[in-house]
């Protein structure tokens, strides 16, 4: 998914993601990656950003 992709590694912000990939609000992002990914979007962009930090 090319919106998860910019979410991980991109730091353009989770509004302007939602709004590029066609989710109709923040909210939705929100909900679709929760029920998805488990993770809200924030959670997973800071689950990355730790993850390289380790690298």
């Amino acid at each position: 998914m090319k919106f998860y992709s910019d979410l991980i590694n991109t730091e353009t912000p989770i509004p302007d993601i939602a709004y590029k990939f066609g989710f109709s609000s923040t909210s939705y992002l929100a909900s679709f990656c929760q029920r998805y990914f488990g993770r809200l979007p924030r959670e997973i962009r800071e689950q990355s950003q730790q993850n390289d930090s380790v690298l």
